[in-house]
């Protein structure tokens, strides 16, 4: 009814100086089972389980260059002298070392709901997530006089706020073919976005991250129409000047954001002129949908996911009989079924037509489901094998 559960880990490592090589990373998470409650027995026809969950816990990160970055050390150049004749090398000035690095924090805030209904055929769980990564690794920024490099820090913040929903039907068909058949579909839908919460960028430059900027966004002009005639374009010469000297008739019109004559780009977050941010690079809401099965011999799965890449038929392997069909397969091409045979003869005993059709089956195949002439591949593949093994049985 009521579940509990507490972590803790404390990590170190020699990356960093001494005083900063640990840190202690704690993990807590706690569940309520409603379904297990005297209040919920009337609904206990319709739900097999609801399960109410909370954690929350961190882990490090440890984010270096090198083994040795908090130490400067000196790197040495050919410099542009000539002494005695030769060309000589000297030492850089050094970098600098750093000292003020510790393990990134990464804490993860977490609410979901588990539900089970229809004697668990129906099943869904949500999730809705907030990451901190916090003391995040950057480099500090330095008059540029200074004339080194190094010295990170940990100055930055982010957060992630993102959701997860995942929706599965599991069933099974009592007679197909004398024996039962076993399925199950789902389909899963998630979304999340990050927002830089702390940088170390004083200049408000909108070419670096700043506090405030979600990952991924576009800064650009707002469109205001179009030019209407000769007259106006003239006068976009002068107004938009910095997009570009030269607009005709049908040529688009930017918005005035900032109330100041022309159209401006912007410069830094605290003189963003006439332009705004009007769009984002992060991908949405990401989906995926599966399905499998499982009838006499094996399991199949077939996987859709967003980047269209993977559809997977695949059954468990047995060690033993692997090489044995790896050597159908390779010889499919072959006419001499006798050498076939032969090749396989060390596994015989088990190839009768039972065995032999399985473990075929049983074969890894993967194929992208993009394209059917790769899919027309497999099935070829598949029913080529099948002829194989008819003759190899007639044989054996």
């Amino acid at each position: 009814r009521y579940l509990l559960e507490v972590n803790g880990r404390y990590d170190g490592s020699s990356k960093y100086k001494s005083g900063s090589q640990w840190g202690f990373f704690p993990s807590v998470s706690v569940g309520w089972r409603l379904s297990e409650e005297k209040f919920f027995e009337p609904a206990r026809n319709l739900f097999d389980n609801v399960k109410l969950r909370a954690s929350i816990g961190t882990l490090g990160n440890q984010v270096t260059n090198g083994n040795f970055d908090y130490l400067g050390y000196l790197d040495n150049e050919t410099l542009s002298y000539v002494m005695g004749g030769k060309v000589i090398s000297g030492l850089k000035a050094p970098t600098l070392a750093s000292t003020n690095i510790t393990w990134e924090k990464v804490t993860t805030t977490n609410f979901g709901l588990d539900i089970a209904m229809l004697n668990n055929r129906l099943n869904a769980s949500f999730d809705y997530y907030i990451r901190n990564t916090n003391d995040m690794v950057i480099s500090k920024t330095y008059p540029a006089v200074l004339g080194s490099s190094g010295g990170k820090e940990n100055l930055a913040n982010m957060r992630t706020n993102g959701w997860e929903l995942s929706v599965s039907w599991n069933d099974k068909i009592n007679n197909v073919g004398g024996s039962p058949l076993m399925y199950s579909i789902g389909v899963g839908l998630a979304d999340s976005y990050s927002t830089i919460t702390k940088f170390d960028n004083p200049e408000g430059a909108l070419n670096n991250y700043y506090e405030g900027k979600r990952i991924g966004e576009i800064w650009g002009y707002v469109t205001d129409g179009f030019i209407q005639d000769e007259a106006e374009a003239q006068r976009m010469a002068t107004i938009q000047g910095d997009i570009s000297k030269t607009w005709k008739v049908g040529d688009i019109r930017y918005k005035d954001l900032d109330g100041v004559e022309g159209i401006t780009s912007a410069k830094t977050i605290y003189n963003t002129g006439d332009q705004k941010v009007i769009g984002n690079t992060t991908p949405r809401y990401s989906f995926n949908i599966n399905a499998s099965a499982s009838w006499k011999f094996g399991n199949a799965l077939i996987v859709r996911s967003d980047s269209g890449q993977l559809a997977t038929i695949f059954l468990r392997q047995s060690n033993q009989f692997l090489k044995c069909l790896h050597t159908v397969f390779l010889l499919q091409g072959i006419d001499h079924v006798q050498t076939i045979v032969h090749l396989i003869q060390p596994c015989r005993i088990e190839l009768d037509r039972l065995t032999l059709r399985r473990y075929l089956l049983r074969n890894i195949f993967q194929f992208d489901i993009g394209t059917f002439h790769a899919f027309g591949k497999f099935l070829g593949r598949l029913i080529n094998s099948l002829q194989v093994i008819q003759r190899i049985e007639t044989v054996l």
